[in-house]
């Protein structure tokens, strides 16, 4: 059985790139005959590469991702880090 918060709603998601700090938040606002997408999008402009992906999970936990490649759609699990990865692809 899967513990409540399995989409990662109000986890907060940091990424350093450069000089910036970048941070996203994941949440489901619904709105009427809508609802929000609950994948989170970084942007890494020039950079080659993500050194490291903070996520703060509901709770307090917090997992780390390092050396993270552009172009890429992470699953990641809380308490497990990445458990799936493809390509990203514009559709």
């Amino acid at each position: 059985m899967r513990q409540p918060g399995r989409d990662g709603v109000g986890a907060e998601l940091t990424l350093p790139v450069g000089d910036r700090r970048l941070v996203r938040h994941v949440k489901a606002d619904p709105s009427y005959l809508a609802q929000s997408d609950l994948p989170v999008h970084f942007g890494l402009g020039t950079a080659e590469r993500a050194a490291r992906l903070e996520i703060w999970w509901p709770g307090g936990r917090v997992d780390v991702i390092e050396d993270i490649a552009p172009g890429r759609i992470l699953t990641v699990r809380k308490g497990e880090g990445v458990v799936g990865e493809t390509p990203y692809s514009v559709r």
